[in-house]
């Protein structure tokens, strides 16, 4: 759950041994979706949710995600993307 108000549940079907895997999420999805409140729903709508991982051998693993946002009076969709390498310590 994003603290503004956007809970995303996204998932997919990865190999127990998968170093790399891809985790999803479509609004109107009955089992892997989004949903927010009435605000963001008109004002910026999540369409789509994608995170990808990569497993890396070093105790740390890398992701990116992009979650497309529909914003009214706009033609496109806007791309709210992050990625950052995260590594455990201690």
């Amino acid at each position: 759950m994003v603290p503004r108000g956007v809970t995303i549940i996204a998932g997919g079907t990865v190999e127990p041994n998968a170093n790399n895997f891809e985790l999803v999420a479509n609004i109107g999805s009955d089992t892997y979706g989004i949903f927010s409140n009435k605000f963001l729903d008109k004002e910026f709508k999540t369409v789509r949710y994608e995170l990808k991982v990569t497993v890396n051998g070093d105790s740390s693993f890398f992701y990116e995600e992009d979650t497309p946002l529909q914003i009214p009076n706009q033609k496109n969709l806007f791309h709210h993307t992050d990625k950052n390498t995260l590594r455990k310590v201690g």
